[in-house]
């Protein structure tokens, strides 16, 4: 029959993997995989992947975050959307995380997602105080 789908897949599983971007007369697909960050710019918004920079799309941070894969992306501050693998630092004195050598800061309403979005496998370290040992004998 003409009218079936192509795949059996429902159409927002699909969606999740793929969107995309109109470039002036062109539909350029955005794989969201490829996506390190997301930037705000007023109404628009900058998306950096692993090979390109796709600046001036009209939506905001708001629209553009049920397009992207749940639990892929955080909103980490009011002006970035990180996806959450690509992350290879985070400061929590200076509150930032680093992406592709792109220091991204990390508001402090967004920061207990953030954390609590990661797997830390190292304790807590609250000073680095030696603690001191007993010269007793016995």
């Amino acid at each position: 029959m003409i009218n079936e789908p192509m795949t059996k897949e429902p159409l927002n599983q699909i969606s999740e993997k793929l969107f995309f971007i109109k470039d002036e007369y062109d539909l350029i697909k955005i794989n969201p995989q490829d996506i390190l960050f997301i930037e705000a710019d007023k109404d628009y918004v900058i998306i950096n992947t692993s090979n390109k920079i796709y600046d001036k799309i009209h939506l905001t941070m708001t629209d553009i975050m049920p397009l992207l894969p749940k639990g892929d992306f955080l909103r980490v501050h009011r002006g970035y959307i990180v996806r959450l693998d690509k992350i290879t630092k985070i400061t929590l004195k200076e509150n930032h995380c680093i992406i592709n050598e792109k220091k991204i800061p990390f508001g402090s309403r967004f920061r207990k997602d953030l954390l609590a979005s990661l797997t830390i496998l190292a304790g807590v370290y609250h000073n680095r105080k030696k603690i001191p040992t007993s010269n007793k004998t016995i």
